[in-house]
């Protein structure tokens, strides 16, 4: 029964060093991905701050985009007003020339 278990014993770790090589190459192989990885695709960080330079560029380009719509919108009103104040000094003038 011993031999039988030196044996086998044997014959498991023939299979090891058998395979043993083929691990090594696997890890190596694992390892230059990983680097060739690491070279080719930017960090988490730079990711992140391509995203915030973004958004904050663009958030900055809306945000006077829209000062720039208020102020149209302002002297568009202040143009009504005046033509409004305009229309309704020429009727009165219009009135009082006709006697009304």
């Amino acid at each position: 029964a011993a031999h039988a278990k030196l044996d086998l014993f044997a014959v498991r770790v023939a299979s090891c060093e058998a395979v043993r090589d083929h691990v090594g190459a696997l890890k190596e192989a694992h390892a230059n991905l990983s680097q060739e990885h690491a070279e080719k695709h930017a960090s988490m960080k730079q990711r992140l701050d391509f995203l915030e330079r973004s958004l904050g560029d663009s958030a900055d380009r809306h945000a006077r985009e829209l000062a720039k719509a208020k102020a149209a919108q302002a002297d568009s009103s202040a143009a009504n007003k005046k033509l409004a104040t305009d229309c309704q000094e020429q009727v009165d003038s219009i009135h009082k020339a006709l006697g009304e």
